[in-house]
């Protein structure tokens, strides 16, 4: 199986659930996380690629560790993937989190 890397175009094959990064880097530095579906036909470009195990070993959850969870859960009543890698991706003007999926998405070639 190949795993996304940073800039290629992902096409989003079966709805999936991801998470939905907004804030404003102004004065108040405030951020926000919603969990979100993604519909079929939509492409992002690939920003970050990350192995959630690194996170492991913090003590504060985030929206991102949580939607994890549950796909791990879901994998779990399925098949269990050797490894889950979470992407970053920008989709229109927002950046979402989800956790790659081959069966759900697939890496498009230029």
């Amino acid at each position: 199986m190949r795993i996304p890397a940073p800039g290629d175009l992902i096409s989003i094959e079966k709805p999936i659930s991801a998470v939905l990064i907004g804030g404003n880097l102004g004065k108040n530095n405030n951020w926000s996380y919603a969990l979100i579906s993604i519909e079929a036909d939509h492409n992002g470009l690939v920003l970050e690629v990350y192995n959630p195990k690194s996170l492991e070993k913090k003590s504060i959850s985030k929206a991102a560790d949580e939607l994890l969870l549950e796909q791990r859960k879901k994998y779990q009543k399925e098949e269990s993937p050797e490894e889950i890698t979470v992407i970053v991706m920008t989709i229109g003007t927002s950046i979402v989190e989800a956790v790659y999926d081959p069966n759900y998405m697939t890496i498009l070639s230029i």
